[in-house]
């Protein structure tokens, strides 16, 4: 007879095997490089990709391609700028924001500057016609308490004004660095 322990492990361990898998490119800037091979490596082994890019680089053909093709291969642009490249905003799926309360535009409830990169003007909007739906907001970390609710708070109420999606950084709000 087997023990309940090991068969509800195995139970467990099949669900698993069951789900998606989903790998995340971010850090630095993936499209530095060109990441298709790595991401036809990673779709061949069963998994939902998802690139996390400031969008100044063009994705290279290779990856452009899978965009286009592939529903479980998406790019999210986190625009740090200005500007995007011309023909990254055709291959967006989402674009993501972090939001200061102290640097956001009244008009569509993005934020002016990202974090403390310098820009011209603002940093670049998603193309006319994206979708609210579409566009993620984030309260920026200040590292004070009072400073991180405000930012919490301007989230929101660009999110309720706007449509947009309020994301939070799970891992600070358990305490992992």
């Amino acid at each position: 007879m087997v023990p309940i322990g090991d068969l509800l492990q195995d139970v467990k361990l099949a669900a698993i095997r069951r789900m998606p898998k989903l790998v995340v490119l971010t850090g630095g800037e993936p499209l530095r490089q060109p990441v298709g091979p790595f991401v036809n490596m990673l779709r061949d082994a069963g998994f939902h990709v998802q690139i996390e890019s400031n969008g100044v680089f063009a994705p290279d053909p290779e990856l452009a391609y899978q965009l286009d093709t592939d529903p479980f291969v998406m790019l999210v642009i986190s625009p740090k700028t200005h500007r995007i490249h011309k023909d990254v905003t055709r291959y967006a799926d989402f674009f993501k924001y972090v939001l200061d309360s102290n640097s956001i535009d009244p008009d569509d409830g993005l934020p002016i500057k990202a974090l403390d990169h310098p820009t011209k003007s603002r940093v670049a909007r998603p193309p006319r016609g994206f979708s609210p739906a579409a566009i993620y907001i984030n309260p920026c970390d200040v590292g004070d308490e009072i400073g991180n609710q405000l930012n919490l708070q301007a989230c929101a109420k660009s999110a309720m004004r706007h449509g947009y999606i309020v994301g939070i950084q799970l891992h600070k709000l358990i305490g992992v660095p």
